[in-house]
């Protein structure tokens, strides 16, 4: 005896595909969950790279600009240097002749005035005569008067027999050989402060012969 065939539920015609079982929400749910985190965590990465880009563009820029502002400056400092050993020099000759003929007279008296308004002028810091014996026979600075000239001025621009510059930082330190008939008598000194690079022009510094 044959079996009968069961009868198709109803709606559905015999030979037809039974219809998709659609999945559960919850796993859709993750799958959602899961993409949107992977976007989130890989726009959080693009951030991160960008601001860390963006902070080395900076670091950089600003390693560049220091290195060509040091370089700026150092030439400035070296410009400064040459046009304050000029101004020196300049004004140095006629302050030796006017404070020679003042001690070869040994009126000491006229040279501190020059040394009075010298100092007074832009830059100039300090000034001392040191005599032939090698004592500081006229200085700006009074207590210095009377001391050994050796523990103050070098033995170089001491024993100098012409313009001689020593680097005294922030400045310069001058010495202006004093000359008599047949013999040195004595060494005037000068220290000089150098303007700040940011300076457009050094001061000038102006002999006294004129005041």
């Amino acid at each position: 005896m044959s079996e009968i065939p069961e009868a198709p539920p109803s709606g559905q015609s015999e030979g037809s595909v039974p219809p998709a079982v659609a999945p559960p929400a919850a796993s859709v749910d993750r799958r959602l969950f899961y993409t949107v985190a992977g976007i989130a965590g890989l726009l959080a990465l693009m951030l991160v790279a960008l601001v860390g880009w963006n902070r080395f563009t900076v670091f950089r820029l600003d390693q560049t600009a220091q290195a060509e502002r040091v370089q700026m400056t150092t030439a400035r400092q070296k410009a400064l240097n040459t046009q304050g050993r000029e101004i020196l020099r300049l004004a140095g000759v006629p302050l030796g002749w006017a404070v020679r003929a003042e001690v070869l007279k040994g009126n000491l008296q006229q040279v501190d005035d020059y040394f009075r308004r010298f100092v007074r002028e832009p830059g100039v810091e300090s000034m001392l005569y040191i005599d032939k014996a090698g004592l500081v026979a006229v200085a700006t600075d009074r207590k210095l008067e009377g001391q050994p000239g050796s523990g103050l001025v070098s033995a170089a621009l001491l024993d100098a027999t012409e313009l001689t510059f020593e680097e005294k930082p922030p400045g310069l330190r001058l010495a202006i050989p004093v000359m008599g008939f047949d013999e040195k008598v004595g060494v005037l000194v000068l220290d000089y402060t150098l303007p700040d690079p940011e300076m457009k022009s050094p001061p000038a510094a102006a002999s006294p012969a004129g005041n």
